[in-house]
């Protein structure tokens, strides 16, 4: 074995560089086998250690490992550490199936700014006793520039010496194609925000939406042969939903190609890049002011009915069971709907904009949980709801890492002057301001409160609404058992709570142990209800008798007369509606 295959493998590192001296320190701490000596790329033994090995080239702003003859730089050098560790660590050998180039253009990204986002001492930190005799600089005098040396030796270009030393401009180049695929893509969905909320431009986009959709339709039929005709009637997962996410993607990626050669394949610039991030930011602010509000003033999942208590849990459709599990506690509903507007108005500052996304991403992701784990047709909508936190995340995504996964220290992020700096436009962003809080964040406080009061929790209840005992039911000349069991009720829940006064929902208990449930209409002047579908034969009825005691109904089937008296009985006559909170459980109320 050569003289260098005999010698413990080096790592070179930036000696001022925080993220560099985190990884070091994080590097001794699991190096139990102290395999690795280190210096810093500023020393002299550090370059002739390079030289020695036979590199000649530049020396890049990396982590370097000379390791049995070989040099290893960038994304290279990260897997020879792991592989010479050993155990778990060792696994991360599978991450060699990335590509190089990928690899390390992420590497080199963060390189790039690791002063900017991890910031960097003024000279290289001490080792303590316990590990001095694994720094082979130890005994050099400081240089006179922490500046890291532009080479070991004689130069030679870095493509002889690293032939995939072009990964950078590879990786640029791909990342900025899709910044702007994805910029296109997110400004295709939330249009037409923030114009919409122009005042008086309704039927402008009532005339959008009709040409949207007749664009939608032609696509889904030329490009999958699809017929479209729902859009969004009460779901957001509609076929027509799906083939426009794919439309989006079409226009996006072939605008993000036409914007990235018309521009001669330049980055996007950094002023483009904060004016996209504000709209979508804002659109988040306004999305989850909507959802908050409505949930804050429990409105979203009113609380379960009588008919929905009537229902036998098994009957329950996932999301049904996910609606009466949130409308039956509203203080629950109120608490994850405050999460939802704390994290919306502290996206609207700058300076709280990061811990406003981090809050948004956790909410969203639990009701994006929700959504896919109880089948709430709501998935696409939530899902990119998570994906646009995230994405507000993404500039500072290297910071958290580093603060959480590694306690690193961190710099600040640096948040650039506002293109106005005359007081005239200053007062003109202020107004702008509250002209967005006005218009998207009044409405829907608004609408919140109009809803709880009238569907939600707080609406006034019809004069249908109650739980009724069926006292006595006669059909013909046969009355209560001698009916058959699939005919004779003997219980009816309506839910007469808010929405339209006519209407109501209800469920009928039959003697053969079934629940149906359905819908009825009320007409208060002719005193009369009907529901639908039919129960047990029976759809119209005229309402004889009716008090806070309870009512009488009658209807005429094949010239027989049936008549059902009915009593009223308390709703909390229901477990999940009387056991209320208790401090103290001796034993747990699971039923």
């Amino acid at each position: 074995m050569s003289e260098p295959a005999a010698r413990p493998p080096l790592l070179l590192f930036d000696g001022v560089c925080n993220l560099c001296h985190g990884a070091v320190q994080w590097i001794l701490a699991r190096d139990r086998k102290q395999v690795f000596r280190f210096a810093s790329l500023q020393s002299q033994v550090g370059r002739e250690a390079l030289a020695e090995a036979g590199y000649l080239g530049p020396i890049p702003e990396s982590v370097i490992v000379i390791d049995q003859g070989q040099v290893f730089v960038a994304g290279d050098a990260t897997l020879r550490i792991a592989k010479r560790l050993g155990g778990i660590w060792s696994v991360a050998a599978v991450l060699r199936v990335i590509p190089r180039s990928l690899r390390d253009g992420v590497y080199h990204w963060i390189a790039r700014n690791r002063y900017r986002w991890f910031g960097k001492k003024e000279a290289c930190p001490m080792p303590t006793p316990e590990t001095l005799s694994r720094f082979l600089d130890a005994d050099e005098p400081p240089p006179e520039s922490w500046e890291i040396p532009s080479k070991p030796a004689e130069f030679v270009p870095l493509a002889k010496a690293l032939p995939y030393a072009d990964a950078r401009g590879k990786l640029e180049t791909w990342a900025s194609w899709g910044a702007r695929l994805s910029f296109i893509y997110w400004l295709l969905y939330i249009f037409p925000f923030p114009l919409n909320l122009i005042p008086e431009t309704e039927s402008w986009w009532a005339e959008y939406t009709m040409m949207h959709r007749n664009m939608l339709a032609w696509f889904g039929d030329v490009f999958f042969g699809l017929e479209l005709t729902v859009f969004e009637l009460g779901s957001g997962d509609t076929t027509s939903n799906y083939v426009e996410v794919v439309m989006r993607l079409a226009i996006a990626a072939v605008g993000g190609l036409l914007w990235h050669f018309a521009v001669g394949r330049r980055p996007v610039s950094g002023r483009t890049v904060e004016w996209i991030y504000l709209t979508l930011r804002f659109y988040l602010v306004s999305t989850l002011m909507v959802y908050g509000w409505i949930k804050v003033f429990p409105a979203q999942m009113p609380p379960p009915g009588p008919d929905r208590l009537m229902q036998p849990i098994g009957d329950a459709s996932p999301m049904g069971l996910a609606w009466t599990f949130i409308g039956a506690s509203p203080a629950y509903q109120a608490f994850s709907g405050a999460a939802e507007l704390l994290a919306g108005f502290l996206l609207i500052f700058r300076r709280t904009a990061l811990l406003g996304a981090m809050m948004s991403f956790g909410v969203m992701l639990n009701v994006a949980a929700l959504n896919y784990f109880y089948d709430v047709p709501v998935k696409l909508f939530s899902t990119h709801l998570v994906v646009l936190s995230f994405m507000l995340m993404l500039p500072d995504l290297a910071r958290l890492g580093a603060l959480f996964f590694f306690q690193l220290p961190t710099q600040p992020r640096k948040l650039n002057p506002y293109p106005w700096q005359r007081s005239w436009q200053r007062l003109l962003g202020f107004l702008v301001l509250i002209g967005f809080l006005y218009q998207a964040v009044w409405p829907a406080m608004k609408g919140g409160w109009e809803g709880a009061h009238k569907y939600g929790a707080l609406a006034e209840p019809g004069p249908m609404h109650g739980l009724y005992a069926v006292e006595a039911f006669h059909w013909g000349e046969a009355s209560d058992r001698e009916i058959e069991d699939d005919k004779r009720w003997v219980r009816l829940g309506v839910n007469h709570r808010g929405g339209s006064p006519e209407s109501f929902s209800l469920a009928v208990a039959r003697a053969d142990g079934s629940v149906t449930r359905g819908w009825g209409e009320y007409n208060d002047e002719l005193n009369e209800m009907t529901i639908n579908p039919p129960i047990g034969g029976l759809s119209e009825f005229v309402i004889e008798q009716a008090d806070d005691t309870g009512m009488v109904l009658w209807t005429e089937v094949d010239e027989q007369e049936v008549r059902i008296h009915l009593t009223r009985e308390p709703e909390d006559s229901f477990e999940l509606t009387r056991r209320g909170f208790h401090w103290i459980h001796e034993y747990p109320r699971n039923r």
